[in-house]
C-alpha cells in the first residue's frame, strides 16, 4: 500500500516509474497494490485521470512477456467527502497480471475509450449538444421525465448510476429527488469533469468511482434504484452485469416494463442536429470544422440506422418483490 506521496513526486515521471517498477518486480500475479493519494492541491484537475492512464498502461518486461496492473477501481475517501468536503482524495486497486504484448498502441477498453470517443475535445462536444453537465440524448429534461418514472422516491434512498458521464444525471437525481447516488463510469476522462463539478459544488449526496460495473464487487443489498442510460449496449457481457446488479439492488426482479422509446429519440435527434445546424459558427467558435463534421454526421447515420430499423431506444424497468 502506498499512501500520500508528495505533489512533486507525483509529477515527476522518472520516479512513478521507479515506484511502479518496484511495486510490480515486489508482488507475486494476483497480488494487489493499494495506493491512497489526495490530489486536492493539484492545479490539473484531470490529475486523476491522467494517473489512471499512467497505471493502466505501464508494462514491464518479465520473463517472456509482459506484466502490469489489472485496473479494478478508483474509488473516493468517503471520509474526505463527509467531513473536509474534499471529493478528490482517492484510492487506487490495482491488481499484477501477465499481458500480451500492446496491439496498436491501445492497452485496455478503458484506455480506448478515452482515446477515441471521450477525449476532451469530444466530451465537451457532446455537452454543447445535448446541454449543460449531460452527454446523452435530450439533456436534463429527457434524464428528469426518465427518473420520475421510478415512482415516487424517498430522500435519503441509495441510486446506483451505471456509466453517469460527467455527472449530470447524478447530480440531478440528488438535487429533485434527495437520493444518495454513487456513479460509476469506465471513462476517466469524464468522471474528471464530473469530480471537478462535485467538488466545487459541494454535494456530499454524490459520490463517484472509476471501475467497470461487471467486474466491481457492489456490495450487496445496498442500494434502491439502479439507473443506467445509453451505457448497457456498449457492455458485451449484460449476464454479467445484470447478476451484479441483482446482488447490489436491495430486494430479485419483478414487474419487468419494456417501451420501445425509438419515435422519441428520433425527435431528439432531429432537434438536436436544427440546433447544432442552426448555431454553427457559435460551434466552431469553440471546437474544430472535424468536430462539427463529425456530429452531423453521427446523427445523420443514427436517423438512418433509426429509419432502417437497426437502432433501438428502449425503456426497460424491473422491480424486485418486498
Amino acid at each position: 500500500m502506498c499512501r500520500n506521496t508528495t505533489i512533486q513526486e507525483i509529477n515527476d515521471s522518472e520516479k512513478l516509474d521507479k515506484f511502479i517498477t518496484g511495486a510490480l518486480r515486489s508482488l507475486k500475479t494476483d497480488g494487489v497494490l493499494i495506493i491512497r493519494q489526495d490530489l486536492s492541491k493539484v492545479k490539473e484537475m484531470k490529475k486523476m485521470a491522467m494517473l489512471t492512464d499512467y497505471f493502466d498502461v505501464f508494462r514491464l518486461e518479465e520473463g517472456n512477456g509482459n506484466v502490469g496492473f489489472q485496473f479494478y477501481a478508483v474509488n473516493e475517501v468517503l471520509d474526505s467527502v463527509y467531513v473536509h468536503q474534499n471529493w478528490l482524495d482517492f484510492i487506487w486497486t490495482l491488481i499484477k497480471k501477465p499481458f500480451p504484448k500492446d496491439v496498436n498502441g491501445v492497452v485496455s477498453f478503458r484506455d480506448f475509450l478515452d482515446r477515441t470517443q471521450y477525449t476532451d475535445t469530444g466530451i465537451f462536444a457532446y455537452e454543447w449538444i445535448f446541454g449543460n453537465n449531460f452527454i446523452s440524448p435530450g439533456g436534463w429534461k429527457q434524464n428528469l421525465a426518465i427518473l420520475k418514472r421510478f415512482g415516487p422516491m424517498k430522500t435519503g434512498q441509495r441510486m446506483l448510476d451505471i456509466g453517469v458521464g460527467i455527472g449530470g444525471g447524478a447530480r440531478q437525481a440528488a438535487s429533485e429527488f434527495g437520493l444518495q447516488v454513487l456513479g460509476v463510469d469506465l471513462s476517466t476522462n469524464m468522471l474528471a469533469v464530473a469530480l471537478e463539478r462535485v467538488h466545487k459544488e459541494k454535494d456530499a449526496r454524490v459520490t463517484y468511482a472509476v471501475c467497470d460495473a461487471c467486474e466491481y464487487e457492489f456490495e450487496p443489498n445496498s442500494f434502491d434504484y439502479v439507473f443506467s442510460r445509453d451505457c448497457i449496449q456498449h457492455i458485451k457481457d449484460t449476464d454479467k452485469l445484470f447478476s451484479r446488479i441483482y446482488i447490489a439492488k436491495k430486494v430479485g426482479f419483478i414487474d419487468i416494463e419494456v417501451e420501445n422509446m425509438t419515435p422519441r429519440f428520433k425527435e431528439i435527434l432531429l432537434e438536436e442536429r436544427e440546433r447544432l445546424e442552426q448555431n454553427k459558427q457559435t460551434f466552431l467558435a469553440k471546437f474544430s470544422q472535424n468536430a462539427y463534421d463529425g456530429l452531423v454526421s453521427g446523427w445523420n447515420s443514427k436517423l438512418q440506422y433509426i429509419a432502417d430499423d437497426n437502432h433501438n431506444w428502449n425503456f426497460f424497468a424491473a422491480v424486485k418483490p418486498q
